[in-house]
């Protein structure tokens, strides 16, 4: 047996089946509301309820029988599914991207220390020169003096 409740002010609803829980009335009250709060005339109630039972129930065998047609859920439009595998596609397209642009900026510090490391050895490589030159300046001196010397 089915325990039916009243609420104040709003229909009797049933309490083991969980048909109209308060929040379900909330849901349809709100829609209503914000109907008119966006300056439009208040939705009509079959079409409340019909955008709450389809929300909340996966079957809606009581809206079919009543003649309201119900988008549901499940069955998405050729439309709707096209826009859904283009943004899958540009999702993979952007993720591609990042991944690319991961890589390059990876080689792009790779190449910088790279390039770090050769200027330091060609610093190096200069300084080693720079003594290099002066050590031979020294030698040439030391032997043409040594010839001036030499009688």
């Amino acid at each position: 047996m089915v325990e039916i409740r009243e609420n104040p002010g709003r229909p009797a609803h049933s309490v083991p089946t969980g048909l109209t829980p308060p929040h379900t009335w909330a849901a349809m009250e709100s829609m209503r509301t914000e109907s008119v709060n966006d300056g439009q005339a208040p939705m009509p109630s079959a079409q409340v309820v019909s955008k709450v039972l389809s929300q909340n129930t996966s079957n809606n065998t009581f809206l079919k029988n009543i003649g309201v047609s119900v988008n549901s859920k499940k069955s998405e439009t050729s439309a709707e599914k096209a826009i859904k595998e283009q943004l899958a596609a540009a999702n993979q397209v952007a993720a591609n991207l990042h991944e690319q642009v991961y890589v390059l900026k990876k080689k792009c510090e790779d190449q910088d220390q790279v390039l770090l490391r050769a200027q330091k050895e060609l610093e190096e490589f200069k300084k080693e020169q720079q003594e290099n030159n002066q050590l031979l300046k020294r030698i040439l001196m030391l032997n043409t003096f040594g010839n001036f010397s030499q009688p």
